[in-house]
């Protein structure tokens, strides 16, 4: 009696190399850079196959942007997550956000997402808010140990805080995918935060 084959078709994707592919590929084009069928083309990955693997280009771009929050959401945060005084937190994110490695797109694919807005596909985007709040939660939460601590204006709520510590570094990333000076965009977020405590003479 002949062995019995399994149904349906092999799995042939690889997912992780296909997401990594994405990955760098919306942070350099941008969401809307290329159409459909070039970007199939782009991961090596027939139409079918992608929808398949990912349910459609939307879940695809969620599991990009899931493995870009490990790449660089998380450790952005972990700054504000360590022991440390608050203008030490915010001089390593400024550092963070405007290094560039080697061979790396500039700027931020989760910046790129925000601005897109709800175009980018309902995963997506819930993915999108979710990593915001959480971006958020986390320098407030900083800044409300810092003003314990004395270090921060005692008067400023920590969740506004959070938000202000929020839109310069996103404005910064932004700068950073236009191609702006890196120190010069590092010099002007240092004149901004001033207003969060009395000396920021520490952050360079």
């Amino acid at each position: 009696m002949s062995e019995k084959r399994p149904r349906g078709r092999p799995k042939t994707v690889d997912r992780g190399a296909a997401i990594e592919r994405a990955l760098v590929h919306y942070w350099r084009e941008g969401v809307h850079g290329t159409s459909l069928n070039a970007l199939c083309r782009t991961l090596g990955l027939s139409k079918p196959s992608l929808y398949r693997e990912f349910g459609g280009e939307d879940g695809l771009l969620e599991a990009a942007l899931s493995a870009y929050r490990e790449h660089a959401v998380l450790p952005l945060m972990s700054f504000f997550e360590r022991d440390q005084p608050f203008t030490d937190a915010l001089a390593q994110a400024l550092a963070f956000t405007t290094e560039r490695a080697e061979g790396q797109p500039p700027g931020c694919l989760f910046t790129i997402l925000r601005e897109a807005g709800e175009r980018v596909g309902s995963e997506t985007w819930a993915l999108v808010q979710r990593l915001e709040g959480e971006r958020r939660d986390a320098f407030a939460a900083a800044y409300a140990r810092a003003r314990e601590r004395g270090e921060v204006d005692a008067g400023l709520a920590p969740e506004l805080a959070g938000r202000v510590v929020d839109l310069q570094l996103h404005a910064v990333l932004l700068a950073m995918h236009a191609g702006d000076d890196p120190a010069t965009l590092r010099a002007a977020a240092q004149v901004a935060f001033r207003g969060l405590f009395a000396d920021f003479d520490s952050c360079s």
